[in-house]
Formats: C-alpha cells, sequence, structure tokens
C-alpha cells in the first residue's frame, strides 16, 4: 500500500509550495514483480536453449555445418554467453526496483513527518506569539520548507548516485554489452553475420556509408582516425569493441563495403557522429 497524508497535512505542503512525492510505490513494485518473474524463467530458458543447440548439433548437423553451430554458441563471443549475460544482467533489477521502493517510502514517511512538525510549530506560534504571532509562524513555515525540500533532495540525491550507478553497472550496461555483441544478420560475415566463413562472394554486404546516414548523420566537421594495421580481423574487432565501451559517447559498428575494417563512431551533444576511428586488419594473400 502506497504512503497518503490526510487533507490537513496536504494541506500544509500546499501552503508551504513543496508538492507530495509523485512516485508511486505499488508502481514500482509491480515492476519488481514482473522483473522477478522474468529471472525465474530467464536462467532455465538460457540453459534449455544451449541443451538444445548443443543436441541438435550433435544429431543433425555433420562436419563444417556442426562447428559453425557449436562456434556460433560456444566460443567466448557466442550467443550462448550472450544468454548468460542477459540472464545476469536480468537477475540485478528487482532488488534496485526493490531499494528504489524502499527509498521512495522513506522520502515520503518523512515528509510527512516534516509537514507535521511545521504544522505543529505554527499551531504554537501562532498561540503564543501575541503581536509577532505571524512573523513567528512565517519563521516556522520557512523553516519546515527547507526541512522537506532537503530531504526531497537527498532522497533524489541518493537514487543519482546509488541506485542509477547500481542499475547502469548491474543491468543496463550488461544489456547495451549485449546488443551491442548480438550476432547480425546481413554482414556477410559467417553465421548471422559473425565471424568468418558466412556468405561468400555476392552474398549479403553490410550497410553501405550512405546508409549509415539514415541512421546517424555525420557532423560538419566530421574527422577520421586509425592507419595500424591488426594482425587478424578478431584483434581488430576486440581492440574497437573496448575502445567503444572505454569512450563514454560512442558506439561500435561493423565493416562497410569493403569489408576490411571496422569502426568506432563518436557522437557529440547534436547526436552527430563527430569522429570516426578505423580499425584495419591485414588481409590474406591468396
Amino acid at each position: 500500500m502506497d504512503v497518503t497524508v490526510p487533507p490537513e497535512v496536504d494541506a500544509v505542503l500546499e501552503l508551504m509550495g513543496v508538492p507530495w512525492p509523485n512516485v508511486s510505490v505499488p508502481e514500482i513494485l509491480a515492476d519488481r514483480d514482473a522483473w522477478a518473474t522474468v529471472l525465474a524463467g530467464a536462467g532455465p530458458s538460457a540453459a534449455g536453449a544451449l541443451a538444445a543447440v548443443g543436441a541438435t548439433a550433435g544429431a543433425a548437423y555433420q562436419g563444417a555445418a556442426a562447428t559453425e553451430l557449436a562456434g556460433l554458441w560456444d566460443d567466448p563471443g557466442g550467443v550462448g554467453r550472450l544468454l548468460s549475460q542477459a540472464a545476469s544482467a536480468v537477475r540485478y533489477v528487482p532488488a534496485v526496483l526493490d531499494n528504489a521502493a524502499w527509498l521512495t517510502t522513506a522520502v515520503k514517511y518523512a515528509v510527512a513527518g516534516g509537514a507535521v512538525w511545521t504544522s505543529a510549530m505554527i499551531a504554537r506560534a501562532m498561540l503564543v506569539g501575541g503581536p509577532t504571532a505571524g512573523a513567528l509562524a512565517l519563521r516556522e513555515l520557512i523553516r519546515g520548507r527547507i526541512l522537506v525540500t532537503n530531504v526531497q533532495r537527498e532522497g533524489a540525491e541518493g537514487v543519482g548516485r546509488v541506485l542509477r550507478p547500481a542499475l547502469a553497472a548491474g543491468s543496463t550496461g550488461k544489456f547495451r554489452n549485449v546488443l551491442d555483441d548480438l550476432p547480425r544478420l546481413g554482414t556477410g560475415r559467417g553465421p548471422l553475420g559473425r565471424g568468418p566463413g558466412g556468405a561468400g562472394d555476392g552474398g549479403p554486404r553490410g550497410m553501405s556509408i550512405a546508409q549509415m546516414g539514415i541512421f546517424r548523420k555525420n557532423s560538419p566537421g566530421k574527422t577520421n582516425s586509425g592507419t595500424r594495421h591488426f594482425d587478424t580481423q578478431d584483434e581488430a574487432v576486440e581492440a574497437a569493441k573496448k575502445d567503444a565501451k572505454d569512450g563514454g559517447r560512442s558506439r561500435f559498428r561493423g565493416p562497410c563495403s569493403s569489408d576490411d575494417h571496422v569502426h568506432v563512431d563518436y557522437i557529440n551533444k547534436h547526436g552527430e557522429i563527430s569522429h570516426t576511428r578505423h580499425y584495419p586488419w591485414k588481409k590474406k594473400k591468396d
């Protein structure tokens, strides 16, 4: 049940110019329960998918096809690892939401207590203040406003300094890593667009620079860098993904039509690409 206040306390808050916290604790708890339901199925689903693919790879596929399928799921960058990361990210959300509900309830109780205390101080000032009753009541009103707004600010800082970083580190950051590492169709780089041995000549290719512009516009003064050639494609991809994660407002982008380098785009405050760093690799001679 959410915390509510009687009309008298609400009137004091309105007189103080302080709004009642407009955050529903039952809605937070409902979200927590929904994520708990997701968590209950995330782990078993991931394990079941891995077991099913393992059985299929051994029973229905032979030779190169079986090797490619097993590699897609079992290697360090495979779907199996991504499923485990997603399950780990889901596991963190209910605890964070539970703490958010606790913090919201505590702030509401503190705000209501501050309003009740202020109303009592105002009543005392009006009773014993005599000619200065109005000034004393105003002083108590201002003191109460400062008290309540400090409580609200500390609650907001608790969310900003503790809960939000915890959610980013334990859940949303992991989800972002999963999305960044997901194999993508139509890149011409192995099964589901990842790794060598995929579509041959004439097969689907990655998006062109013109197509990329549909999704993210280049800034007028955009610059480029990156001339060091990595020994292998995997080394180039690994270095680019690491720099993209460490670079703040940046993102990893796969190969373009030349299929000999990957990119890290750096985004400015306007949402435009201000700089692109290239990560080429040495092409093998036929």
